[in-house]
């Protein structure tokens, strides 16, 4: 997957979490949304200047499953990428 296509699925994703976390009340975070995350992280860490940074940013699977931490996740992402 290229580096495009991860900041895409990225974005669509903080937009999903952005309006999940406005919901009252708030949904549970999708296995979906999750797996979701945790690949494009994966991915990320593969393309990023620095992937340390991203490994302090992204969840382990086994974490609390919140779309706050979805969020911040996936703007760790893009940020990480955006900066080379």
């Amino acid at each position: 997957m290229m580096r495009e296509q991860v900041v895409e699925r990225a974005d669509r994703l903080v937009k999903l979490a952005v309006a999940k976390r406005r919901m009252t009340p708030l949904p549970p975070v999708s296995d979906e949304a999750w797996n979701e995350l945790l690949d494009l992280g994966a991915r990320a860490k593969r393309l990023a200047a620095v992937p340390r940074l991203l490994e302090l940013s992204i969840p382990k699977s086994s974490e609390e499953r919140t779309w706050p931490i979805v969020e911040h996740s996936a703007n760790s992402i893009l940020t990480a990428l955006s900066s080379y």
